[in-house]
């Protein structure tokens, strides 16, 4: 009786510990398996090809929400794109209208496909021809306002100049925040915006026609003549020559090319250490290859003057100037920035789209169109016609 009650305790603690150890072994079986399944979960992320193609596809990587190039400014030059207008746009701009005839891109685009004007009949060049030009819905095409003179229609080798007036004739105005630049389509040359956005009805510009001359021409931009920011000028008008008051516009097809180049940037022009003339963006972006520029050089006198802001006559984001303009809100009057006036070793920037208006008191103002505080000390080429 003892000896079976022994074998039974004995038993028993048999069959508790074999209990016991399948406890375990289940145990560290599920502790086991837990652990493959959560790394394997953790792995999955990292591997998965659709989280690939979701960094690819975020905004911050893809190109067509990147920046667009009015907000590229930066303390020093940097590449920007240069190709055609199509890959130049940046995500929400309009797309360039298409050239009939099929080639090529242009500026703006039509609303509803509305075609640009027909081709006019050339007309002979006058040498020159200066006029005030409004932006209304008849000439109005996206981006672009069409110039309809018989000194510019049907000729694509016309050099025209455009600068922004906020007030032709006084009163109130239009402000226009953006860079300018002509281009010629279907026989016609326009005044366009280079960002893309649409032309304000209303917006006026002193444009100023001209042919191909001693003092007036055509500079584009290449490698060879490119230095970060800027492009420096070649040629006998301006070689050699400090005392030259340059007046610019930038030209996006010279001779109706069917593509050109954009250059949102405010630009101005400037005297370097070697005397040579250049052209530069105010916000210091590198000159895009291949970028356009009409310029006209002239001689300082009575009706071109290089005006100089400073605190006596700076009045919020306009400097005015004293000139033969004074009191006739009809004048023509074109303008440029000048870095550094009389080749200064050192200048201002301002990093601004400009214009000119004339104020009650009947004086010609340069004026900031993003209407921020003009900077003192910034230069000015003024031509008055």
């Amino acid at each position: 009786m003892g000896n079976r009650r022994s074998r039974i305790r004995r038993g028993g603690h048999g069959s508790l510990r074999a209990l016991s150890i399948v406890f375990i072994v289940l145990a560290l079986l599920a502790v086991g398996c837990g652990r493959d399944r959560s790394q394997r979960v953790r792995r999955t992320p990292r591997t998965s090809p659709s989280a690939s193609v979701e960094a690819l596809e975020s905004p911050a990587d893809s190109p067509a929400t990147s920046a667009s190039p009015a907000a590229s400014v930066r303390p020093m030059p940097k590449p920007r794109a240069t190709v055609k207008p199509k890959a130049k746009l940046a995500a929400g701009l309009k797309s360039p209208a298409p050239v009939p005839s099929g080639g090529g891109s242009g500026p703006g685009t039509g609303p509803a496909g509305t075609p640009p004007p027909a081709a006019p009949t050339p007309a002979p060049p006058a040498a020159q021809t200066r006029f005030m030009h409004r932006a209304v819905p008849t000439n109005i095409t996206d981006n672009y306002t069409v110039i309809d003179h018989e000194a510019s229609n049907g000729n694509p080798n016309a050099i025209v100049y455009a600068t922004q007036v906020w007030n032709p004739g006084g009163g109130a105005g239009i402000y226009n925040n953006k860079s300018i630049g002509v281009w010629y389509t279907s026989g016609f040359w326009a005044i366009f915006n280079e960002d893309g956005s649409a032309m304000p009805n209303g917006a006026a510009f002193s444009v100023d026609i001209r042919i191909p001359g001693a003092s007036t021409f055509v500079h584009q931009a290449a490698a060879a003549n490119i230095d970060g920011g800027t492009t420096f000028l070649d040629h006998e008008s301006v070689n050699g020559n400090a005392n030259a008051v340059l007046i610019v516009t930038q030209n996006w097809n010279p001779g109706g090319s069917t593509n050109g180049v954009y250059n949102n940037s405010a630009i101005g022009v400037y005297i370097r250490p070697d005397g040579k003339w250049a052209i530069l963006n105010e916000d210091l972006t590198v000159m895009p290859e291949g970028a356009s520029f009409n310029v006209q050089v002239h001689t300082a006198g009575d009706k071109v003057l290089v005006h100089k802001s400073s605190s006596s006559n700076v009045v919020g984001n306009t400097t005015w100037f004293e000139s033969p303009a004074s009191g006739d809100s009809d004048a023509l009057l074109f303008v440029t920035q000048n870095w550094n006036p009389g080749g200064s070793p050192d200048g201002v920037y301002n990093d601004k789209h400009v214009g000119v208006t004339i104020r009650e008191d009947g004086k010609w103002a340069v004026f900031n169109e993003d209407e921020s505080g003009m900077a003192h000390g910034a230069g000015f080429n003024i031509r008055i016609v």
